[in-house]
């Protein structure tokens, strides 16, 4: 799945069965579920019996797998990437006899008793069946109809087809398939103890992989799906998310997109509990390079400073005391390299005459961090600003990783910013 919706939720009244749809990231993308008052979760099913869902008689377009809890046999349709799901037709019984059909045998899905519109179209649906009085050892026949849309894969356009699932057929004029499923003992009492958790993180080098000195990314919104239930969190100030409480099967984590990053991994991953599923970011330039922020150069910050290192208050625009609350927050701010102890140690870095990249670039972010601690955010926004300064002193901590021309363009950004007086930041 490329790419997770935001699930919406519709009621399909049903008289003998409940649906519930799984959206997946195509023009067809949604998912109107619906439940059972009264019926057990499928995360609560025993372990599930898979077939072959045969799209046209010969193309794999996925699966139908089968299991039961302590009343409930659940029906899964899953397809992969070829198809999406239009409508399911489900019957399930003990004599084949039984099987409605029309007068030349040829079974007939529009008379099954479960019957089901899918509408947007999904790429799984669930289809709960009670067991009724059928108990352990049981046989069951299925036969799982399918109407299929095709989708375009890679240039390959598939059409709609027909669907049966299955590894038997009935020996008539049409092609179809169902298979059997002989009911297992039930007696799987879950405690729901898993769990699954996460960091979104800054992704400094956009590898999609967690790195050292990536840190993580604050207030981004995580939901955990399966089925019709879902779980939100919020990552915490270290990035970090949990959901407690889970069953040990598959869920869909999916993650919100933070104003002013791009993703560098995918917006939702499917992860068995208690398994990890991280999410990573990158500052998005074409934002920032929209925005306005009221930045001052270098030139205001070092006379500034220079005169408070002086206690001179002739001229001043910022006082000595806002200079040294602001060297305070700086001395611990994101990596090391400008972590200054004292007002001299800022006006030696913003007066550098080197030519050298890197310390062209600590002159320029010098001034930026002061116009940070002075609440010139980009576009408002704090948080990218940090993660703006922070990947300029990854890119001091590490200059070996970049080309002399990639530390003057990382300058040349925040020379921008310093410059900005109030206007847009134009890198």
């Amino acid at each position: 799945m490329k790419k997770l919706s935001k699930i919406a939720k519709a009621m399909l009244a049903l008289a003998v069965t409940t649906l519930f749809i799984v959206s997946c990231a195509n023009p067809f993308s949604g998912s109107p579920v619906s439940e059972l008052a009264g019926s057990r979760s499928l995360q609560d099913a025993g372990p599930a019996t898979s077939f072959t869902l045969w799209a046209g008689q010969t193309i794999d377009a996925g699966t139908v797998s089968v299991s039961r809890d302590a009343d409930t046999l659940y029906v899964v349709y899953n397809t992969n990437e070829k198809f999406l799901i239009g409508a399911v037709h489900v019957w399930v019984g003990t004599n084949l006899a039984d099987l409605p059909t029309n007068n030349s045998g040829i079974p007939a899905p529009g008379q099954f008793l479960y019957n089901v519109e899918v509408d947007p179209a999904a790429s799984e649906v669930v289809v709960p069946v009670s067991l009724g009085s059928w108990t352990e050892g049981t046989t069951l026949y299925l036969f799982t109809h399918a109407e299929l849309i095709g989708q375009n894969v890679n240039g390959t356009q598939y059409g709609n087809e027909t669907g049966w699932a299955g590894d038997k057929s009935l020996n008539i004029s049409r092609w179809n398939f169902y298979f059997s499923y002989t009911l297992p003992p039930y007696n799987r009492t879950v405690t729901p103890t898993e769990q699954i958790s996460g960091v979104a993180f800054f992704d400094l080098n956009g590898n999609g992989v967690r790195d050292a000195d990536e840190p993580g990314i604050p207030g981004v919104d995580i939901s955990l799906t399966k089925g019709a239930d879902v779980q939100n969190s919020t990552t915490g100030s270290n990035g970090a998310y949990l959901f407690t409480g889970l069953y040990p099967v598959e869920y869909t984590v999916a993650s919100s997109l933070p104003v002013g990053f791009v993703r560098t991994s995918p917006e939702s991953l499917t992860v068995t509990a208690s398994g990890t599923a991280d999410f990573g970011f990158a500052l998005d330039y074409n934002w920032i390079g929209s925005q306005t922020a009221n930045g001052y150069t270098i030139g205001f910050w070092k006379t500034n400073i220079d005169k408070a290192i002086a206690n001179s208050t002739k001229g001043i625009q910022v006082s000595k005391a806002t200079l040294e609350s602001y060297r305070a927050l700086l001395s611990s701010f994101a990596l090391e390299p400008l972590n200054i102890a004292s007002l001299s140690e800022a006006s030696r870095i913003l007066s550098s005459t080197s030519s050298n990249p890197v310390d062209l670039l600590k002159k320029q972010l010098m001034g930026s961090e002061f116009n940070y601690a002075n609440g010139a955010y980009i576009g408002g926004n704090e948080l990218v600003t940090f993660f703006f300064l922070y990947n300029g002193e990854y890119i001091v901590k590490n200059p070996g990783s970049y080309t002399a021309d990639q530390i003057l363009a990382a300058k040349n950004w925040f020379d921008a910013y310093n410059n900005s007086h109030g206007g847009q930041i134009i890198l």
